[in-house]
């Protein structure tokens, strides 16, 4: 599975959202949020999560220097006041803003009585509180927790009215690709997608080739973030649509990435056989970047099974494509595993110089989170081999990049690497 790199929060051609909602609402939830010394709570009401998402940094930016934090519901954080637990350590007795979101992933889970019972303990502390809403989820909240919606400081409405634009807006989005360089852009690109596939999901006329693309990015974040048993699910979700929709090249992508996941799970022949029928569907649609990422895909399960001579030659074929394609990122991917392979094949000084394409590739893609796996990997491979005293500053170098990036199980797994 790939990365890109993804901006912040616009809409279509650089539209501001305070001209698709009430400005009136914008400029009185600002001005209560900015002066309510006790701390206000409010509802948002929304329609599409890329506006939200845009009216949250309008906010951020207009109430500086207030404190600013988000939080997101789910089934495994339904408590509100778990926030409290995500705050930096000076932060729980300040005047601050917090933002929550998804409050109906979490109704099936406690969150009314949550809500309800510890609206006293909210009221101890000196947060402003935003729940971002559907018009449903207030009723909701007004039925099941009556106590605390009786207390909140108002309603704001943030809905786009025009459906053209709602479409216009979730269209956009959908075709952006993703990337993070932070725990917090991770999340808030989870977020999006996921309130994304809940609208065309819950439409009269659901459209099917959006939610298949929406399935591909969550399944691409959860990967990248260790949650396969998600991933999976997303990715057997896509690949039955894009079976459906007569979609090749879909399918073709679905196929490389559930062989990605295979082999996460060390599971070698299903791998081999996902990145086959990969590369039979993406020979058939003439889609040379497909066919060198399948390839590269190739090279690596014959490297894991010691085939050093059959993975170099798939290597070197998926090392051409991407060339003559100018996929700099997939040529550094190939770089990288090429230099493993020398190493094993013994060329010690081939290994290196490859080993520096692809982190100085890497580097000037931006993708940091590729460094480290560069890094991690060749440590990995020298520690294989019993060069332990080699390995370890390589090993070492890639939990540092980790952690900055927020892939903290990863960072301490190469710590414990290099002993």
């Amino acid at each position: 599975m790939e990365r890109a790199t993804l901006t912040r929060p616009t809409l279509p051609g650089g539209v501001d959202p305070l001209q698709l909602v009430p400005s009136r609402e914008f400029d009185r939830l600002a001005l209560l949020l900015s002066h309510s010394e006790q701390g206000a709570w409010v509802f948002c009401l929304y329609n599409t999560a890329p506006v939200r998402d845009a009216i949250v940094e309008a906010l951020r930016a207009r109430l500086d220097p207030l404190p600013v934090y988000e939080f997101t519901l789910s089934p495994q954080q339904p408590n509100p006041r778990d926030y409290l637990r995500h705050l930096p350590a000076d932060a729980a007795s300040r005047r601050a803003v917090i933002f929550f979101y998804d409050a109906w992933r979490a109704f099936d889970s406690g969150f009314f009585g949550y809500l309800d019972l510890q609206r006293e303990q909210f009221m101890k502390a000196p947060h402003s509180l935003v729940f971002w809403i559907h018009d449903a989820d207030r009723a909701a909240i007004a039925r099941h927790a009556p106590n605390f919606f009786s207390r909140h400081a108002g309603v704001f409405d943030f809905r786009v009215t025009i459906p053209e634009q709602v479409e216009a807006i979730r269209g956009f989005w959908v075709a952006q690709p993703i990337g993070w360089d932070s725990v917090e852009e991770r999340d808030r690109q989870e977020r999006l997608y996921v309130g994304l596939l809940a609208e065309y999901e819950a439409d009269e006329e659901p459209d099917q080739a959006a939610i298949a693309e929406l399935l591909g990015k969550l399944a691409n974040i959860w990967y990248f973030s260790d949650r396969l048993e998600e991933a999976g699910g997303a990715l057997q979700r896509r690949l039955e649509l894009t079976r459906t929709l007569e979609d090749r090249s879909g399918e073709a992508n679905t196929h490389l990435a559930l062989g990605q996941l295979a082999i996460r799970r060390y599971d070698l022949d299903g791998a081999l056989e996902r990145y086959e029928e990969a590369l039979r569907l993406y020979r058939a649609v003439g889609d040379r970047l497909g066919e060198a990422n399948t390839l590269k895909a190739i090279g690596d399960v014959l490297n894991f099974r010691k085939e050093l001579d059959g993975a170099l030659e798939r290597y070197e074929e998926a090392l051409r494509l991407y060339r003559a394609v100018g996929d700099r990122l997939g040529e550094a991917n190939t770089l990288g595993s090429m230099s493993r392979l020398a190493l094993q094949k013994g060329d010690n000084d081939q290994a290196r110089a490859l080993l520096q394409q692809a982190v100085s590739l890497h580097t000037a893609i931006g993708s940091r989170y590729d460094v480290a796996v560069d890094l991690g990997n060749f440590g990995l491979v020298l520690r294989n081999m019993g060069r332990m005293e080699e390995a370890r500053p390589y090993l070492l170098q890639a939990a540092e990049v980790f952690e900055a990036i927020g892939l903290t199980e990863r960072a301490e797994k190469h710590r414990q690497a290099a002993g």
